[in-house]
């Protein structure tokens, strides 16, 4: 649904924002300055932090936020978008680097949880996009997690399948659940937890495993995420290229979920995601609480595209209500006694959750 603005909040974008804007989009290196001066764009109330000699800022606010220039004026959004992806492209590819059978090391992991087929051509477009990731030995890990197999078949060469199925059949998806046993089954060092529908600069794993050979343990790069509107997605998933006519619903920043890298045994040694998540929500922001605790890299510097889907299901339901209520409940407790807690338990195993489905840790704390 399209938002109508008053007269006053469009003025107000014109006075406060486009002249920052417009100096956030000058050429990279302009009178000697930043590589990438798009990335201190913000809304009018943020706050950014830069370090020196470190690559990006970090956003200083808890949550995500839309710019609101960009929802007042969505072109200002899409010259964002373009300008940005000019310095990182999306490439997208319909086989891995290396051919569907390539043998070599694997030096990341992409992972990425699915369930149905209303969402295939954005798992597929996604698997593109991350096929076209450069200079690196990659491999793809896709967990579908339904009553039975619907996208093995449809799958391309050199993705690895992996099946769950729920213990119950109307068991809401569980995001955790996914991302535990893609990452018991993964092989390389550095995991990335990744969406669905989510697509990637070429250079992301470049860029994730540079940080990593650095000593870094987790690492979240996503300065924007652009979110498509229908008609530049659907033109995506048909071409498997950016359209040159493009849409936007918002540009966010600091997003803790859409994707984040975790070296794989500091993955099981933080407990993995927890499995108490169940339906929509708060499995995302309780894990990236507990990355905290790592040798964390906090600036961002890259955007993604979202693809457009209808809303999320159980977003904004008594599911959802559940999930915030234990997300919570869950931060309210010590991030050591947490991590205690889900490294004893058996999570990752394809053939049931822990807690068990029906969690009566999600009932206690809603008791």
């Amino acid at each position: 649904m399209t938002r109508s603005f008053s007269l006053k909040q469009k003025v107000g974008v014109i006075i406060h924002d486009l002249p920052r804007f417009l100096w956030a989009m000058r050429p990279s290196g302009l009178l000697g300055g930043d590589a990438s001066p798009w990335i201190y764009f913000r809304n009018r109330n943020e706050r950014l932090i830069r370090e020196e000699g470190k690559k990006g800022v970090l956003c200083d606010w808890q949550w995500t936020s839309s710019l609101h220039a960009a929802r007042v004026f969505p072109i200002l959004g899409v010259w964002l978008m373009k300008r940005v992806l000019q310095e990182w492209p999306i490439a997208f590819k319909d086989l891995p680097v290396g051919g569907s059978d390539y043998q070599g090391p694997v030096e990341l992991s992409f992972i990425i949880g699915h369930r149905g087929t209303a969402r295939l051509p954005h798992l597929l477009t996604t698997l593109r996009s991350l096929f076209g990731q450069s200079q690196v030995g990659c491999e793809y890990l896709v967990v579908e997690q339904d009553a039975e197999t619907k996208i093995k078949d449809h799958l391309p060469p050199g993705v690895k399948h992996i099946w769950i199925k729920p213990p119950v059949p109307d068991m809401p998806y569980s995001r955790s659940w996914a991302f535990n046993v893609g990452a018991r089954a993964a092989k390389g060092r550095l995991l990335v937890l990744h969406d669905n529908d989510i697509c990637v600069p070429a250079h992301y794993a470049r860029e994730l495993l540079k940080l990593f050979s650095q000593g870094y343990q987790a690492m979240r790069l996503q300065r924007f995420i652009f979110y498509l509107d229908p008609p530049s997605t659907e033109a995506i998933t048909r071409a498997h290229r950016i359209p040159e006519t493009l849409g936007l619903h918002s540009v966010l920043q600091n997003g803790q979920g859409p994707t984040i890298a975790v070296d794989r045994e500091a993955y099981f040694q933080l407990g993995g995601h927890d499995e108490a998540f169940v339906g929509w929500g708060g499995e995302d922001n309780e894990f990236f609480q507990r990355c905290q605790t790592l040798s964390f890299y906090p600036y961002m510097y890259l955007p993604l595209v979202h693809l457009y889907h209808e809303p999320q299901q159980g977003k904004g339901n008594h599911r959802g209500r559940e999930t915030a209520a234990l997300l919570r409940a869950r931060s309210a407790l010590p991030i050591a006694q947490r991590v205690a807690e889900l490294a004893a338990r058996n999570f990752g195993n394809p053939q049931q959750l822990d807690p068990p489905y029906p969690s009566k840790v999600v009932l206690e704390n809603l008791a």
